[in-house]
């Protein structure tokens, strides 16, 4: 791993190596390199614990049978397996593999290729980024080999190349996701933890692996608070300080609007989503980026709060709350810049119109709905403290009892008067319940037509 050497700086004695010298230097931080140093030398685990407790949590997974063919494949060109990062981290927490499993190989690329070919296991992809996806008994697995990665500015995305198992460790975001569990061979049940992730997780702990690690890859400043609320983890002192500078530097900035997307897009999947939101507003992450929280804005997440969503609502709400409550048209522009679907744009742009429902006549009231799909309906209802749904499906299915051809007769076939007319037919029916057309005929003033 890397050697560091003790500086002398104003704030005291500072450590980094002189690889990070070189990263400062092209992240144009060199100036300001005393606030991304550690204040003592990162401590390092060289060799790995045998814990054989966590590989028998491994064999009884439902997904362990499987990779019989893949530790094949690795074994016979003397490769090596792994188990890594945050399905490590689920296991020694749960005893068990939340999601998909992590799978690092450390072996030639081309050789376990071929490999992979001779067994019949089909590559359906691989990345630039030295990633796969292989195909096993119809189950697919995700695989990567061990990397390092280079970033020639903060906030794009890194170039990879092949490298060891420590070095894969060493770019990876947090200690309690930089662990690596041998699966075959001689490395069966040996955990690489170089990083001591497993006495943070006991501690409770987050903390950054690299001091520049929230300004190579500022995704990692909303992951941050998304690991820390979902595991209830406290930020270790100096990555809560290197996250907050990483935030007023407007690190965020330097990534698309895409990329900052789809960090948010997963964060609020998470159970304590609308708590984490608080929290990034206090951290002032929410700010860097131009979006201001109003008393509008949590209004409507304590509303949520209080409501048992599925998961595709908890995005999309969370996503109405953040974003579309000051108005059409800023509503809009956020849409544009994360390039949301058609759909989602328009409904996003609507998503504030529940605070004018009450006030508004019937002919708009209905002109909105009509264009509202069922999902933004239930967020309306949720802010107005009502059901809406029943008003809602009866404006999008009802039509008039009155004919065309009546109505036109009545309005002296004169378009503004047809319009009006119509309008308050269908409000008769839809909001007071009339149900024939004698009534509705009574109540507009005409016996016949």
């Amino acid at each position: 791993m890397k050697e560091y050497r003790a500086f002398v700086l104003d704030e005291g004695i500072c450590w980094f190596s002189k690889e990070e010298i070189s990263i400062y230097k092209r992240y144009g931080l060199l100036e300001e390199m005393k606030y991304y140093l550690f204040s003592s030398p990162p401590k390092l685990r060289g060799y790995p614990l045998r814990v054989c407790e966590l590989l028998k949590k491994i064999e009884n997974a439902s997904f362990y049978p499987k990779l019989s063919g893949l530790i094949e494949a690795v074994s016979e060109i003397g490769g090596k397996l792994y188990l890594v990062g945050g399905s490590v981290r689920d296991l020694i927490l749960y005893g068990d593999i939340l999601r998909e499993p992590d799978l690092l190989v450390d072996a030639d690329v081309s050789i376990f290729l071929e490999s992979l070919l001779k067994r019949g296991i089909s590559l359906k992809e691989m990345t630039p980024f030295l990633t796969l996806k292989v195909i096993v008994e119809d189950e697919l697995f995700d695989v990567a080999f061990c990397r390092k990665e280079f970033y020639e500015r903060p906030g794009d995305l890194p170039k990879v190349s092949i490298a060891s198992l420590m070095e894969d460790m060493y770019r990876r975001d947090f200690t309690i996701n930089a662990m690596a569990l041998g699966i075959c061979g001689e490395e069966k049940g040996m955990l690489y933890d170089p990083f001591f992730g497993l006495e943070d997780l006991s501690k409770g702990l987050l903390r950054v692996i690299r001091p520049y690690s929230f300004i190579e890859d500022p995704t990692r400043i909303v992951r941050a608070v998304r690991l820390k609320m979902r595991f209830s983890l406290e930020f270790e002192d100096e990555t809560l300080r290197l996250l907050r500078k990483a935030v007023e530097k407007g690190a965020l900035r330097l990534i698309s609007w895409v990329r900052l997307w789809r960090e948010f897009e997963e964060f609020f999947k998470e159970e304590n989503a609308i708590e984490g939101i608080f929290l990034m507003d206090n951290l002032g992450i929410f700010e860097s980026i131009g979006l201001t929280l109003e008393e509008k804005e949590r209004e409507v997440l304590m509303k949520l709060r209080q409501e048992s969503l599925l998961p595709e609502e908890k995005e999309r709400y969370m996503l109405y709350a953040l974003f579309g409550m000051k108005g059409e048209d800023e509503a809009r522009e956020w849409g544009l810049r994360f390039q949301l679907s058609k759909n989602i744009r328009e409904s996003l742009v609507m998503a504030s119109f529940w605070r004018d429902l009450d006030r508004l006549n019937f002919g708009r009231k209905y002109q909105i709905m009509k264009k509202a799909d069922e999902s933004l309906v239930r967020f309306w209802s949720i802010c107005i403290g009502r059901d809406l749904t029943d008003l809602w499906k009866k404006i999008v299915s009802e039509r008039p009892i009155l004919s065309q051809e009546e109505i036109k007769k009545m309005a002296l076939n004169k378009g503004v008067e047809y319009g009006r007319i119509k309008m308050e037919v269908l409000r008769l029916q839809i909001e007071e319940g009339l149900k024939s057309k004698g009534d509705i005929l009574r109540r507009l003033g005409k016996e016949s037509v």
